[in-house]
């Protein structure tokens, strides 16, 4: 008689037996702990009917998940798994609160911090005065009605990748609820460091923060850390950028940049310096990207149909989902370069270095391949 097998049990559905903090702002960005049961297999995490921004699974009894941006009110947290989503309780209730506006004029001459919870505006000149530190938490939102943020003394926007500090016009209605028309247009403030004789800040760091429709003619930002720094919709030619900084087409760019999902179609790129920048997602169909710096900059799903890449830079740089359709990519530096799933259809990468790069997927298609270095690549067919 063969031997019976059992089944092993199914795991249980989740269930929420408390989230810490239980309140965050209508912003979203809040860090929660979620504490519970069967959380080991979650595949999703929701605020009401919004999942959340991002969340991990520390253990099967707790997940710490980041809230996304909501109205003001309450909701179930849920957390789903294959055997199913837990039932809602007064347990994994979670209150959004409308932020405080706090209005700023003046000069500030103590060190003072500008908290999250609240939208900041601007509505006359804001000074940073010598000796004063200026520190802004990651997720907070500053507007202006027009008028500029100087600093001589220090500016830390202290952002994260996953948190930006966010400079806007105050009619831009997208972040820190609404405010004004809802139809910002570059220039609508006059920026950061906005001065008619230009002053180098004492200390000024904007890494990984968002500097929206600002007007940065005159700007001194020559000492400022930009890493990670997006600058969307701005005009203006700055009095001075850190060393390979540029202005194009409404954005400022330079090494470490933050271009993500950006439109530079047709853009002039020729020996530009973006090395580590991150440029994910990104439209550079039909532009002419030759002798850039791009080593381990990243490019995944970047579109560059049709672009020049020749002799351009891109060591240990990550172009995962690529599409290099009909692209020039001869003399290019690849070493260590991650290409995996990369289109090269009909692509002219003659004479391109390839060592040791990661070539798993990538369609080769009628693509002119004379001359490449393969030593120690991987997946080539």
């Amino acid at each position: 008689m063969p031997p019976t097998t059992t089944a092993p049990p199914s795991p249980p559905t989740p269930a929420v037996s408390s989230v810490s903090p239980a309140e965050g702002t209508t912003f979203g960005a809040t860090s929660v702990t979620i504490t519970g049961t069967g959380f080991a297999h979650a595949t999703g995490v929701a605020f009401g009917v919004v999942p959340a921004s991002s969340f991990s699974i520390d253990s099967d009894t707790q997940i710490t998940a980041i809230s996304p941006e909501h109205l003001s009110g309450s909701v179930d947290v849920f957390v789903t798994s294959a055997d199913g989503t837990n039932v809602p309780t007064n347990a994994d209730r979670f209150a959004y609160d409308a932020p405080a506006t706090i209005y700023h004029c003046g000069v500030i001459t103590a060190s003072q911090s500008w908290l999250a919870e609240s939208v900041h505006i601007i509505t006359c000149q804001v000074t940073v005065s010598a000796n004063a530190l200026l520190t802004i938490e990651p997720g907070t939102v500053v507007k202006s009605t027009g008028a500029a943020l100087q600093v001589a003394g220090s500016l830390h926007a202290a952002a994260t990748v996953g948190s930006p500090v966010i400079f806007t016009s105050i009619d831009d209605n997208t972040v820190g609820g609404i405010t004004g028309t809802g139809a910002p247009t570059a220039g609508n403030w006059q920026g950061i460091l906005q001065t008619n004789s230009p002053m180098p800040a004492a200390e000024v760091s904007l890494a990984n923060a968002e500097v929206r429709y600002a007007n940065l003619a005159g700007a001194n930002l020559a000492g400022a850390n930009l890493s990670g720094v997006l600058f969307e919709s701005v005009i203006g030619t700055p009095a001075a950028l850190p060393s390979g900084w540029f202005t194009l087409t409404g954005h400022l760019m330079g090494p470490g940049a933050n271009l993500r999902n950006v439109n530079l179609t047709g853009s002039d790129l020729s020996g530009v310096n973006l090395t580590g920048a991150d440029l994910t997602g990104s439209d550079l169909t039909g532009s002419n990207v030759s002798y850039a710096f791009l080593s381990n900059a990243i490019l995944n799903d970047v579109n560059l149909t049709g672009s020049n890449v020749s002799y351009t830079d891109l060591a240990g740089a990550s172009l995962r989902g690529v599409n290099l359709t009909g692209a020039n990519i001869s003399y290019a530096n690849l070493t260590s370069a991650d290409l995996t799933g990369v289109n090269l259809t009909g692509a002219n990468i003659s004479y391109a270095n390839l060592t040791g790069a990661d070539l798993t997927g990538v369609n080769f298609t009628g693509a002119n391949v004379a001359g490449i270095n393969l030593t120690g690549a991987i997946g080539y067919p």
